[in-house]
């Protein structure tokens, strides 16, 4: 079972790197910077047992750092995600864009991240 990703949004923790599908670019792309954390918290039937949660992710780049935890408390899985963009103004550099994308790639890896349950 796949973690449900939050409600999303213009400005949500996954919708930043949705430009990355690009493998390079020729010019400059917006990019705000900030802080965005999002919590999912969900609770399963007693009958349902969680054989494996995702480990936990830490990710520190030149554009921010990223981080993850999977916490379970009785039957309720609480997901934490935070990522802070720190950008030197309102562009990625095209050159810098291999650097960014593969952060975007590394997170959207985490925010896939599956449940394993019996």
């Amino acid at each position: 079972m796949a973690v449900p990703v939050g409600l999303g949004s213009f400005s949500g923790l996954t919708s930043v790197f949705d430009a990355a599908n690009q493998d390079k670019r020729d010019f400059p792309m917006p990019m705000v910077g900030g802080r965005r954390e999002e919590m999912t918290t969900v609770t399963f039937p007693e009958t349902i047992k969680i054989a494996a949660l995702p480990k936990p992710v830490t990710l520190d780049t030149p554009f921010g750092h990223y981080e993850s935890s999977y916490k379970m408390d009785g039957s309720t899985l609480t997901v934490m995600r935070a990522l802070e963009m720190r950008l030197d103004g309102p562009t990625v550099a095209a050159e810098d864009y291999p650097v960014w994308r593969a952060m975007g790639m590394a997170i959207a890896r985490d925010v896939k991240a599956q449940i394993l349950y019996q």
